[in-house]
C-alpha cells in the first residue's frame, strides 16, 4: 500500500496494488453528508487498484499527508 497527497487540490490517493495500469472503471462511493467524497478505481481484472479521497486533509491524519523522502 502506498499513499500520495496533492496539497494543491487536497486529494489523497491510496494505491492498493503496485500496478500503475489505467483502471477499467471508477466508482464513486456514497458517504454521509459530512464525510469524504471517495472514488474506487477497479482494474481490468476486477480487483481494486486504489482509492481517491477528496478534501483529504479534513478526514485523514496530518502525519499521513506529510511529504515522504524517497
Amino acid at each position: 500500500m502506498h499513499l500520495t497527497y496533492d496539497s494543491q487540490v487536497d486529494a489523497a490517493y491510496i494505491y492498493l496494488r503496485s500496478t500503475r495500469e489505467k483502471s477499467k472503471m471508477t466508482i464513486p462511493l456514497e458517504s454521509r453528508s459530512d464525510g469524504p467524497m471517495m472514488f474506487v478505481d477497479i482494474g481490468h481484472d476486477g480487483k481494486i487498484n486504489g482509492i481517491e479521497i477528496l478534501d483529504a486533509s479534513t478526514f485523514l491524519a496530518a502525519e499521513l499527508l506529510k511529504p515522504r523522502e524517497p
